[in-house]
C-alpha cells in the first residue's frame, strides 16, 4: 500500500529540508548514546558496527560500494554523495526521525549499519526498551509507480520464506543496559512513499518541534500501520513469523496511542 496524502501539491526540492533532517538525526543519536552511556549510533542515526568481525564486515560493505560506484562510472566519493542525496536515503532518514518522535519514548529507532543494509536488506531497526527485543526491521522505498513496490514485495517474500530477516549488528536491553546482540527471524516490512508523500513529510518535520508530532507525520504513521497489517496477513505460510509481525504492529500502535494521550 503506497502512502499518498495528497495529489494537490507538487514535490519540493529535498535539499531545502535535508540540513534540518540531519540535525534531527544527530540530536536523536546523541540522546540515545547519552541514555545508555555508550557510542551506539553515529550522528546520522546508523548503528555502529562493533565486535570481532566488525572490521571485516565493514570491508565487505566497502567492497559492495566500490563495485556499485564502478558500475555507475563514478568515484566512490561521488557515488556516496549521490546515494546520500537520493530519495531512498532521504526517506530512510525521514522515517527514522518520525518514528523516533512518535514512539521514541518506548523504542530505540535506528538506521541499520551498512553491512546489515547491504547484506540483509534492512534499513531501519526498532528495539523495544522494555523487553530488549528487536521487534522489526524496515526497508524504505520511494516510488511513484508500482515497480519499486513490486521489488520490495518480492524481497520481503524471500525474507519471510527464510523465516524473517537477520540483523547482525543490533542490541538488546538488559537491566537497563544496552548490550550488543545479533538477531534472526525478525519480521521485516517495507514502507513505500511517493515523492509527494516524502516532500510533505519533510515539510512537517521542519515545521514542527522535535517533541511535537505534526498532523502529516501522524497520518504517515497511521497509514504505515495499515500497510504493515496488510503485509503481515500475507505471512500465512509462516505462522510464527506472522505472530511476531502482528505483535510488533500492536506494540507500535500502543506506543503511538500512549504518546497521543500524553500530548
Amino acid at each position: 500500500m503506497k502512502i499518498d496524502l495528497s495529489r494537490s501539491k507538487q514535490p519540493v526540492n529535498m535539499e531545502w529540508y535535508r540540513p534540518e533532517l540531519k540535525r534531527r538525526l544527530e540530536s536523536m543519536s546523541r540522546s540515545v548514546n547519552e541514555e545508555y552511556g555508550q557510542e551506539f549510533l553515529l550522528p546520522d542515526g546508523r548503528i555502529i558496527a562493533q565486535g570481532a568481525e566488525a572490521e571485516q564486515d565493514e570491508a565487505t560493505a566497502l567492497k559492495y560500494e566500490d563495485n556499485w560506484a564502478k558500475d555507475s562510472g563514478l568515484s566512490l566519493e561521488a557515488w556516496r554523495q549521490n546515494k546520500e542525496k537520493g530519495d531512498g536515503t532521504t526517506a530512510e532518514m525521514a522515517i527514522t526521525v518520525v518514528l523516533n518522535k512518535v514512539i521514541g519514548k518506548d523504542f530505540i529507532v535506528a538506521r541499520a549499519c551498512d553491512y546489515d543494509d547491504y547484506m540483509h536488506g534492512i534499513d531501519s531497526v526498532i528495539i523495544d526498551k522494555k523487553t530488549g527485543k528487536v521487534i522489526c526491521g524496515f526497508d524504505e522505498v520511494v516510488d511513484d509507480y508500482s515497480y519499486g513496490q513490486d521489488k520490495k514485495k518480492d524481497k520481503m517474500k524471500k525474507l519471510a520464506a527464510g523465516g524473517g530477516a537477520q540483523i547482525k549488528y543490533g542490541a538488546t536491553i538488559q537491566n537497563g543496559e544496552l548490550v550488543r546482540a545479533s538477531f534472526t527471524n525478525v519480521p521485516s516490512f517495507f514502507v513505500s512513499l511517493s515523492k509527494l508523500d516524502l516532500s510533505r513529510l519533510m515539510e512537517s518535520i521542519r515545521n514542527k518541534p522535535e517533541n511535537e508530532t505534526g498532523e502529516e507525520e501522524g497520518k504517515i504513521f497511521s497509514k504505515m500501520i495499515i500497510s504493515l497489517r496488510e503485509q503481515s496477513l500475507k505471512l500465512e505460510n509462516n505462522r510464527h513469523l506472522r505472530d511476531e509481525a502482528e505483535a510488533a504492529i500492536a506494540n507500535l500502535e500502543q506506543a503511538f496511542a500512549a504518546a497521543n494521550t500524553q500530548d
